[in-house]
């Protein structure tokens, strides 16, 4: 399993979904759409990313700066 620290994937978590440190408080954007697209803060190289939101679990991070996007 993965274990999601800020951006990026460790192998050592047995939770089935990433989850951010606790200490970390990650940007939450509300959406309406299962298919959002990420581009990142302005001062960033962070790459457009398309990113689906499963219905089941409702949240998906963004790969690159641990953006949650949430349904509403």
């Amino acid at each position: 399993m993965l274990k999601r620290i800020v951006g990026k994937f460790y192998k050592s978590d047995p939770s089935p979904t990433p989850q951010m440190p606790k200490e970390h408080k990650p940007e939450v954007i509300f959406t309406d759409k299962q298919q959002v697209v990420c581009a990142g803060p302005s001062f960033s190289n962070h790459p457009k990313v398309w990113l689906k939101v499963p219905e089941e679990e409702g949240q998906v991070f963004c790969p690159y700066c641990s953006r949650l996007f949430k349904l509403r």
